[in-house]
This record gives structure tokens, sequence and C-alpha cells, in this order.
């Protein structure tokens, strides 16, 4: 290691080193006495560390307003434990021999929140609401494999064609072309069941007042400090163990870990920073469940901005140029593992032998000569990074601007809270900007279709990458009915989109939840990631009264 090298760590260890100085100074342990106890009422409370901005299937985009929603809503069909779809408002569906038709039968006796029955025609309601252009929807994308959706959209027609009820019970899809992830599609949030009446009741806003036909009823919601849901005593299943279920807006992770220990939260995220002592600690570590999750963190390149949008080489450069293993190990406290690519391990079509991108210093001067930029080039100008200003993510934001700017790339740091960050770049305003994309469903599909370039902005290539090679290959995915040459040409399109770089590619997550001895019946997936825990059945979690101490 050369000295301005030396020089360059330190800089970068300093924030983290005072992380946790500051961390030390907090109490080491705020327990309560005895053995851990359900709460007296029966609700199960649990932390997010945002807000939702609304509980609208239609309009969410973010991971804890989903959280919150999926526990309200029910969709055609679910995720089981290994996320393979299952039974939820459909009991039973068929397939067509090409892929084209299917035909679900809904379980009769569902009702919403109001009391009112659930029938195919709040399916054709709910679908149709995602296409119209007054929804305001960025999720019509979720029902666009259906005949007719494209005419929906535009405004050519009045209905989807591709959806018939001919009974009140029984939904038949038509396609407009085979794919695979359809039935993973339907299980997404935004595909949820919504009562026409609820959504268009005069002076309510239904994000705000949501109605749906899931395990939960929405009670009340407090901007900023706590939303409330009761047991659904007529869900189709039976009404759950639990009495509710009490989000807390709790942004700080270290504040909700404090919370969790104090005995006011049934879960909470265990702070990186903790991870050690926690896994140390015997009380604790029986407390820990952890799984690999189905996300990619990244620091996006918007494509329509100069220098590095038009400039391969450039953005080449600056994803060797930053040290991953630094990030993950040393920021992150080993609750990352480091990027090469796009697809994260565990998904089927990840490729182990992507060569992908690695810190390496000597490729990223020859990328930033190769770009025109670097000693004998052009003057780089500075480009700004939009961050969300919720730790860690300035720490980060922090390390990859150390590794550009020593590489000779300039960047000046720009902290916003997530809404203003997801609004920004809605719009395309950052030249960079360091989000994650976490798995919507359990497919390469999801990863890699949010680079198609039909998806700008908020439906998720906020890089606004076009390439239309690329969308003839990803399109060309989705009709493939052989998995094995399906799967062939997934890994070819990412071979294509980290060639270009559109991101820097720098980690994947993993979920580690601190878990009260008292919850029974709650299963992580790969697919839940955070505290908001999207993919966690609440229908079946149950406390258990622990063992009184003997006198």
């Amino acid at each position: 290691m050369t000295q301005s090298n030396m020089r360059t760590c330190s800089q970068r260890l300093l924030p983290v080193m005072l992380a946790v100085v500051c961390l030390a100074a907090l109490p080491a342990c705020n327990r309560t006495e005895g053995p851990p106890r359900p709460p007296a009422d029966g609700v199960y409370r649990l932390p997010l560390t945002d807000g939702p901005k609304t509980l609208d299937p239609a309009r969410f985009t973010d991971v804890d307003s989903e959280g919150v929603a999926r526990r309200i809503f029910s969709t055609l069909v679910t995720l089981d434990a290994q996320l393979k779809p299952a039974p939820d408002l459909a009991e039973k569906w068929e397939v067509s021999p090409d892929g084209l038709s299917y035909t679900f039968q809904l379980r009769k006796g569902v009702l919403f929140h109001n009391g009112r029955e659930l029938t195919s025609a709040d399916v054709r309601y709910s679908y149709e609401r995602l296409l119209r252009k007054s929804t305001l929807s960025h999720r019509g994308w979720v029902v666009e494999p259906i005949s007719g959706s494209r005419e929906l959209r535009d405004g050519t027609a009045d209905s989807l064609s591709g959806l018939e009820t001919p009974d009140p019970f029984t939904v038949r899809i038509r396609l407009t072309e085979p794919f695979e992830p359809f039935l993973s599609f339907l299980a997404m949030g935004s595909a949820a069941i919504v009562p026409r009446e609820e959504v268009e009741r005069p002076g309510k806003d239904f994000g705000l007042n949501p109605v749906g036909s899931g395990p939960f009823t929405f009670v009340r919601w407090r901007e900023n400090d706590v939303i409330e849901l009761a047991r659904n005593e007529k869900y189709y299943a039976g009404p759950a163990p639990l009495a509710g279920l009490r989000f807390r807006i709790i942004k700080e992770p270290l504040v909700a870990y404090q919370e969790y220990l104090a005995g006011n939260l049934e879960h909470c995220a265990a702070p990186e920073a903790y991870l050690g002592s926690i896994r140390q600690d015997p009380g604790l570590a029986a407390q820990l469940k952890s799984v690999a999750t189905l996300s990619t963190y990244y620091v996006g390149i918007t494509m329509t901005h100069k220098p590095a949008g038009e400039n391969v080489h450039l953005r080449r450069a600056m994803n060797y140029a930053v040290d991953r293993e630094f990030i993950c190990n040393k920021i992150l406290g080993g609750t990352h593992v480091p990027a090469k690519g796009l697809l994260p391990p565990g998904l089927a079509g990840y490729d182990p032998a992507l060569a992908g991108y690695r810190y390496d210093e000597a490729k990223a001067r020859e990328e930033l000569t190769a770009a025109g930029y670097g000693p004998g080039g052009k003057d780089l100008p500075e480009m700004t990074l939009y961050y969300n200003s919720r730790p860690p993510n300035p720490q980060v934001a922090q390390a990859v601007q150390s590794d550009l700017r020593h590489a000779g790339i300039p960047v000046r740091l720009q902290p916003l809270e997530l809404a203003a960050l997801l609004a920004a770049t809605n719009k395309g305003e950052p030249d960079l900007f360091r989000l994650g994309w976490v798995g919507d469903f359990p497919d390469a599909d999801n990863f890699l279709f949010i680079f198609h370039s039909a998806r700008f902005g908020s439906a998720g290539n906020r890089a606004r990458y076009a390439n239309p090679e690329l969308d003839t290959l990803l399109a060309e995915s989705r009709r493939e009915p052989d998995a094995q040459r399906r799967m062939a040409l997934l890994r070819k399109a990412e071979e294509m989109i980290v060639a270009d770089a559109p991101w820097i590619f720098l980690s994947h997550a993993q979920t580690n939840l601190l878990v009260k001895p008292y919850v029974s019946g709650f299963t992580l997936s790969a697919m839940d990631m955070g505290p908001s825990v999207n993919r966690v059945d609440f229908h079946k979690v149950s406390f258990t009264e622990a063992p009184r101490a003997t006198p």
C-alpha cells in the first residue's frame, strides 16, 4: 500500500471511528427486568425507518409503504415461504398450454373491510385502475403483460380487453405474449384488489384511509409517528392470533434498537455497529434472525447528464475506483457483500463467473485515460452525488466520494430526505444518486427489466439508460418458455448492462433482525428487506407467554 493510499484509508475510516465512539457512549443496555413478555393488548409493535408516503397500492413505490399496505390488502396470488406462487384471493387457477391464458377461480365469501363481498368486478377495476392515466400510478407495468393494457393506458380503449369476468367468481386473463413471471407479478403489493366505492368516495383520500380485504384493517395514521391496524375478524382464513399491528416510525436505527431493548418493540433491525456484540451476547444472539436478501445497492449515473452519461469509459473508471470491500466490511459492518454486477447471489440467473467490477486503481486510471480525462487529458467537471441523509447512507456516500476523488473524479455530496431524493431522481435531476433496488418478485427479470427504456423515472430506470438492443433482448427473454434458454438470455442482458455501467454496482444486503423470544411463526424470506418485513405472514404470527420465574 502506497503512502497516499494509507492517507485515503485513514481519511475514510475517520467518520466510521467517530460513529463507533458515539455508539459506545450510548447506554450499553436498557433491558426490561425478568424474561421478556408479550404486550398485554396483543398488538405487535414494529418500526419503520421512513414514514409511508401513501397506502394506496396503485401509488406507492417504496418499501415501507408497501410493508404496511400488504397487511391491509390481498392479491389474487401470493408467494409462499419458498417464494413460489400460492393461492390468496384465487383459490386455484389454470394456465393454457401456450402460456397465454390464465383462468382464476376466486374464493367465495371474501369480504372487504367495509363488509361487501369481493368479486371478479373488483379485480377488473383494480387492474384497470393501475393503467388509467387519471390514477397517476407508476406501477401500471405490473399488469402490462395483459392484452389490451397499452390501449387502455394510451386512452384508445375504455377497458382491458384481455381480462374477462364471465361470472362473479371467475377471472380470465389473456396475455399479449407468454410471460414466465406473470403469477409473481400478480403477487406484488401493487396488484392488490381494492373496492371501487372506497377509492372513489367523495372527500376521502384512499391512500390515507385504505380499505382492503387482508388480515388487518386500518385504524389510524399519525404522520411521522404511528400507523395502527386491527385484526380483521372476518378475514377469509380466520382471525389472526395477533390483536393488531402498530407500525412506529423511528428513523434512527439506534433509537429503534434501544426501544427494542426496553421492551417497546417486538422486532428491530440489528444495527451494523452492534452486530458483533449482539452475536457475543447469548441472550441477544438467540433472538437474531438473518437472511440474505434479493437486493442491490448502487450509485446511479444519470445517462442524460454530461460527462458520465455520454462516456462509458468514465462510468467504468468510476466502478473500478470504488472499494466495495471497505464499504461492506468497515462501514456496513459485514451486513452487505460486495456487488460485482447487478443480480444478487441466490437469485436464479445469478452468474458466479461474471467478471464485473472490483476495486482496481490501475484499471480505474486506464479507463479514465480512455475517457479523455486524467493526466494529459481534459479537466473533469465536478459531479453531484445525491443520497439519503439517514445513516449509514452518509458514511457510504463519503467513502464513494473519497474513492472517486482519489481516482481524479471530483464529486460533491448532496444529502436529502428519502422522499426528496426519490422526487429528484424521478425528474432526472442529480448527476449521481445512491439508492437500492429490492426485488418486487423473485425473478431476474425484476432486476434487469428496470433498465428497459420504457421504465424511465420512478418505474425503476432512474438512470435513464436506453439501449435498443437490450430492450429487444429483455422482450425475448419474457417470451421464452424454455427455462434454460431464458436464463441464458437474462445472463446476456446482465453482461450488457454491466459493460455499459449505468450504475456503480456497490453491494447486496442482508437483513439482520432481533425478534423477541415470545414471537412464534415469524418466518423471514429473501424478500424481507429491513424491519418492514414485507413478506412475513403476520396472519401466522402469534405470541407465546414467557415462563414465569420460580419464586
